[in-house]
């Protein structure tokens, strides 16, 4: 791995050139409290939200007639959709040995995952099994136990050492076009993991979006299309035990107000996974095309949909609709609906604080209330809205960063932070302390943006996102190399970046700009692993344009040594799966199946996992061990 460049900042706000990025901490109050009963998309007032439930099938089957609609231009905001493979992020937890744990947003909160571990064991999967691994002390580690799920192996959760849950996807058997149709859930006692006991089975129509479990409860969310056979509505159903459970159309919630090119049921499922006699509990609700990001609180789901307006359609007058859940005991109950105006980047961009749910969304405005939209110009900018249990709006920041969308987003406790960037990069710094106040309270300036946001402790926050340069008239912008940086707010008013590393150059790229779940990071152990694909210039390039890209030369695990509270930041080693770097610079496709994709740690050993093997260092030394094959039918990459 080429050396990396690295910059130490003074201990001052920096001012330049643009791109920039602005740290802004808030004390402007400009929404007292009280709630609202729509919202403004625009200038349009949109009217509230409550779901309510059909009557009768045949009026579930006339709302379809009449609210499916022709919209010219139809399409979706981008939202995350949860994926299996990521990258695996850690805490300490209590074994004997000490192992790390999936990086999540919520404590208590577990999130699905394509690698588990309990201390001893490791979980994972490849396209089509589901692999055991006796993973400490390292002298036994080797592959237990091999199986195949009911469907294709998306993701997994692991309760107590002693239940593992395997949720998989189920194609049609349709070989000129298999589709995804179904989501398996299957519950394993894994009280002897070499022989795991299949005690839960339940098969869900549609297709995956997410997933969270609390203790032994789990809650999964399915999307599927509305179709018809013959001209008759098809309702959605799920099969428990082999038992097929068609949804009655008279428990189904929908939104009078909604019009969309396609409609589909969304199914909030919970269930209790240590109970093998549990039977799970079901709501659904009939909405528009694009309901993709949930969040999860210990009492709450919320699942957020992008809404668009029928008439005139314009992808930039959308708003977003959440509905929340409470959640008790593997017990899902929908509760009520609320919206605000943009759209929302992640997960992240949700929080629940002290009975109140804090959004963060991008949204556009018109520069004028016309009609004609040929003569409309439209301004993006950012928002934070509060909104108290029942969804109604408390308190609101709007029109932040004029011209920018969000990057990133990341709630903690009082305090929120928001990255955006067009060609200048805030982040800005929200005071929520007064659900009614959000308040404003500085502003700092630095070059590049983070994509994810993680607190080291509460005055020290990591960004982990892209370097830029901008064209000499400053029109245009770059992305380079991957920036790690640390920011201070100790003193709120006046935030510090205190540290920035850059990676490579134009090219480079890592997981955790795309999924939280991608980075191991252990403040305790000062202890930093992120996933890098490493892009440098050849040593003969002189002066390369902003817009080269550099070759691939590495991918694997970057370790580093962290320490917030002294700015130390540094490269400790480097572990890859890829031996023959002639491959990695002519192809990179060709080499993603032994691209390192999580890093985990069982007492001093680091764990490293691509779709391939599964490979053992010495954490202190990064000396290696051994290496475990977890695909055969890939073989050595030549």
């Amino acid at each position: 791995m080429s050396p990396v460049r690295f910059i130490s900042l003074s201990n001052r706000g920096i001012r330049r050139p643009l791109p920039s990025l602005r740290l802004i901490l808030i004390l402007t109050v400009f929404l007292t409290g009280t709630s609202v009963t729509g919202v403004y998309i625009g200038f349009r007032m949109v009217p509230p939200i409550q779901l309510q439930r059909f009557n009768s099938f045949a009026e579930l089957s006339l709302f379809l007639n009449t609210h499916r609609a022709n919209l010219w231009g139809g399409g979706s905001v981008p939202a995350s959709f949860e994926a299996g493979w990521g990258l695996l992020a850690a805490s300490s937890a209590g074994s004997t040995a000490g192992y790390s744990t999936t990086n999540i947003q919520v404590e208590g909160v577990d999130e699905p995952d394509h690698v588990k571990t309990d201390g001893t064991y490791i979980y994972t999967i490849t396209e089509s099994e589901v692999v055991i691994v006796r993973a400490y002390k390292p002298e036994d580690a080797g592959v237990i136990k091999r199986f195949q799920p009911v469907g294709q192996p998306l993701t997994l959760f692991l309760y107590d050492s002693s239940h593992l849950v395997v949720i998989s996807t189920i194609y049609s058997d349709d070989s000129s076009w298999p589709r995804p149709t179904d989501v398996g859930i299957e519950v394993f006692d894994i009280n002897e993991p070499a022989i795991p006991q299949l005690s839960q089975r339940v098969t869900v129509e549609g297709e995956y979006v997410g997933a969270r479990l609390i203790e032994s409860h789990l809650y999964l969310l399915t999307s599927s299309w509305v179709t018809d056979e013959n001209g008759t509505i098809v309702l959605p159903s799920v099969d428990m035990g082999g038992v097929e459970r068609v949804i009655p159309a008279n428990t189904i919630y929908y939104d009078a107000g909604t019009y969309d090119n396609g409609f589909r049921y969304t199914l909030a499922l919970g269930l209790d996974i240590a109970d093998p006699e549990a039977v799970p509990t079901i709501e659904t609700f009939l909405g528009g095309t694009s309901c993709s990001v949930v969040y999860t609180s210990l009492t709450n789901l919320y699942i957020a949909c992008t809404r668009y307006p029928t008439f005139p359609w314009n992808w930039r007058m959308s708003n977003t609709v959440i509905h929340r859940f409470k959640i008790a005991e593997g017990h899902a109950a929908y509760k009520t609906s609320g919206q605000v105006p943009g759209y929302l980047i992640n997960q992240f961009a949700l929080d629940e604080f002290r009975g109140h749910l804090r959004v963060a969304t991008t949204s556009w405005t018109p520069s004028t209330s016309e009609n004609d939209q040929s003569s409309q110009t439209w301004t993006q900018a950012s928002n934070v809205f509060i909104l108290n249990l029942h969804l109604d709006i408390q308190g609101r920041l709007e029109g932040l960063a004029p011209g920018e969308q969000i990057y990133s987003v990341r709630f903690m406790e009082e305090t929120g932070y928001l990255v955006t960037f067009y060609k200048t990069d805030p982040l800005f710094v929200i005071d929520l302390n007064n659900p009614t106040q959000p308040q404003l309270l500085g502003e700092l300036e630095v070059t590049g943006y983070s994509d994810y946001l993680h607190p080291l402790d509460d005055q020290h926050l990591l960004g982990i996102g892209k370097d830029v340069a901008v064209s000499q008239d400053n029109d245009w912008w770059w992305y380079q190399g991957v920036k790690l940086s640390i920011f201070d707010v100790t003193d709120r008013c006046n935030p510090l970046e205190s540290l920035r590393l850059v990676l490579g150059v134009r090219g480079t790229e890592s997981e955790i700009l795309h999924d939280h779940k991608a980075i191991l990071i252990d403040t305790a152990r000062n202890l930093l692993v992120i996933p890098l694909l490493l892009a440098e210039h050849p040593e003969n390039t002189t002066d390369p344009p902003p817009h080269q890209f550099g070759d691939y030369i590495w991918q694997g695990a970057a370790v580093f040594h962290l320490n917030h509270t002294t700015d130390t930041l540094s490269l400790q080693g480097q572990i890859s799966h890829i031996t023959n770097t002639t491959a990695l610079t002519e192809d990179h496709w060709d080499c993603r199946p032994y691209f390192v994709n999580r890093m985990l740690y069982i007492g001093n050993v680091l764990y490293t996992l691509s779709r391939y093997k599964l490979s053992l260092h010495d954490l202190g030394n990064l000396n290696p061990i051994s290496d475990i094959i977890i695909d055969p039918s890939l073989g050595p990459l030549t």
